[in-house]
């Protein structure tokens, strides 16, 4: 759970930018990127603000993640008719291998508590679920919320505490890249560094600053695999 305010985060900027009276980088610029590192974090590592809830299902085998949730992240188990009770566990499978092995699943006689749970990463809101659902079951899913912008600098993060120095990072980043294109390759370099101190301290891994740096797209490791078993990494 986070506790950590906006203001704690840009205080820290403003000092490190030697701009605590904010004329070179104002307290509205320096919320922007904060939301945009929320943003980025989230992006990188999507369970940094997971969240477990409560869903009823709709009728049929595809369901969609609750609106607040930008991708699923796992089903965990049945709750019953009243999402009150805990139930079975639900199976995660490869939805490529269920949909060769049995081709005709999706026709199978609805029913209350599902065994199994299919999801793509291409279709981040939504998963399958077999036998499919009558209406009137329940599943507890963990998935990742879509961070809200903060509208004011006081108020609380969207992701977790732990976070809070790489969205710090971010915004040094953001800010020396403002700055760059007229102090010199003094601030593009420190740019890049806070960027990669970000980078590192999200993923832990290295060799994704090369990755990001060659253009080659979103992270191979932040999320489920592009198809295949819910909460795979």
């Amino acid at each position: 759970m986070a506790t950590i305010t906006g203001t704690t985060i840009i205080n820290k900027a403003a000092t490190i930018l030697f701009d605590v009276n904010n004329v070179k980088w104002s307290r509205l610029e320096l919320l922007g990127w904060l939301n945009d590192a929320q943003r980025a974090v989230v992006a990188m590592r999507p369970e940094a603000a997971s969240t477990r809830a409560t869903m009823q299902m709709v009728a049929g085998p595809r369901q969609n993640v609750p609106t607040a949730g930008w991708m699923l992240l796992d089903v965990i188990c049945n709750m019953g008719t009243n999402g009150l009770v805990r139930g079975t566990a639900v199976k995660r499978v490869d939805g490529r291998i269920f949909d060769e092995t049995n081709p005709s699943w999706q026709d199978a006689t609805p029913v209350t508590a599902v065994t199994t749970a299919m999801y793509n990463v291409r279709d981040q809101t939504a998963f399958d679920v077999y036998p499919p659902s009558d209406g009137t079951g329940y599943l507890e899913v963990l998935y990742s919320l879509d961070p809200v912008d903060l509208a004011v600098e006081g108020s609380v993060i969207g992701v977790m505490d732990m976070y809070s120095p790489a969205m710090l990072d971010y915004m040094m980043f953001r800010a020396k890249s403002k700055s760059a294109p007229y102090n010199g390759p003094d601030a593009a370099q420190q740019a890049q560094s806070y960027f990669q101190s970000f980078v590192m301290f999200v993923t832990g891994d290295a060799t994704v600053i090369g990755r990001l740096a060659s253009g080659m797209g979103a992270l191979l490791n932040a999320g489920p695999q592009l198809q295949g078993s819910v909460g795979d990494t």
